[in-house]
């Protein structure tokens, strides 16, 4: 569970990542 919480987190970072890219 820990584990699928931190890949999770870090696939969130990315999507954000690319969002923000993407607004802009």
């Amino acid at each position: 569970m820990v584990q699928f919480s931190e890949e999770t987190k870090e696939r969130v970072s990315k999507v954000i990542d690319i969002s923000r890219v993407a607004i802009h």
